[in-house]
């Protein structure tokens, strides 16, 4: 009886041990999670960045056009 008793606390030891770790890796990656994050946030600001750069690009390109147009003036008729 003395042997199952032991198999039986040695089996109980391991989900406590198994959940003792688990609880140590998620304490870990918390850290690391935030500044993933903090990341993706710094991207995306750069990205936004470059979309407003792309919009004032565009507006320009689409008066190019138009201020490479001939221009005619009248002719005064004195």
């Amino acid at each position: 009886m003395a042997v199952v008793g032991a198999q039986v606390r040695t089996l109980a030891s391991r989900p406590a041990a198994a959940s003792q770790d688990i609880k140590i890796l998620i304490g870990a990656s918390i850290p690391r999670v935030a500044d993933i994050s903090s990341e993706i946030n710094t991207a995306a600001e750069a990205m936004q960045a470059q979309a407003s750069g792309l919009s004032e690009m565009m507006s320009v390109f689409k008066l190019a056009p138009s201020a490479s147009a001939p221009r005619t003036y009248p002719v005064a008729l004195q």
